[in-house]
């Protein structure tokens, strides 16, 4: 199983309202989380570190942040029969749209935030100028689904 770590929204993780988190792009993940699920922890690799459960991968988005992060482009892949919504350049995907401010803020609230400003706000607390380029948006079960 692949482990992500989260950091924020305790809560709502426990509870199945954050069934969503961003990560940098990384095909090989997508692809182990596809194929053999996953687990969610709070704080791994911490002295508080604490499993929470078990879960299976969905689907997976792909974002393009550019400096100015909205709007971005996106597009759709297939993985192992998984629909992933990819988010590109335009120019690289001729399936790929731009994201209106409505689907960026829907975004932000599937990621546990009120609004793409607050999650905005957190990404630049967290990586600073380093946002820009290719992320995941990776859809998750939440813990009260049963995981076989």
């Amino acid at each position: 199983m692949v482990a992500l770590s989260f950091s924020v929204f305790l809560d709502d993780l426990l509870a199945g309202r954050k069934t969503h988190t961003i990560r940098r792009l990384n095909f090989t993940r997508i692809e182990q989380m596809a194929r053999l699920g996953m687990q969610i922890y709070w704080h791994q690799r911490r002295p508080d570190c604490r499993f929470l459960f078990n879960s299976k991968f969905v689907k997976a988005q792909i974002l393009d942040f550019t400096d100015e992060w909205w709007p971005c482009a996106m597009g759709y892949i297939m993985i192992f029969g998984y629909s992933i919504p990819i988010r590109l350049h335009v120019h690289q995907w001729p399936a790929s749209i731009t994201m209106t401010e409505e689907e960026a803020d829907a975004l932000a609230r599937r990621d546990g935030f009120d609004s793409i400003s607050s999650m905005q706000a957190q990404f630049q607390r967290m990586y600073g100028s380093k946002h820009e380029g290719l992320w995941t948006g990776i859809y998750f079960t939440p813990p009260n689904e049963v995981i076989n």
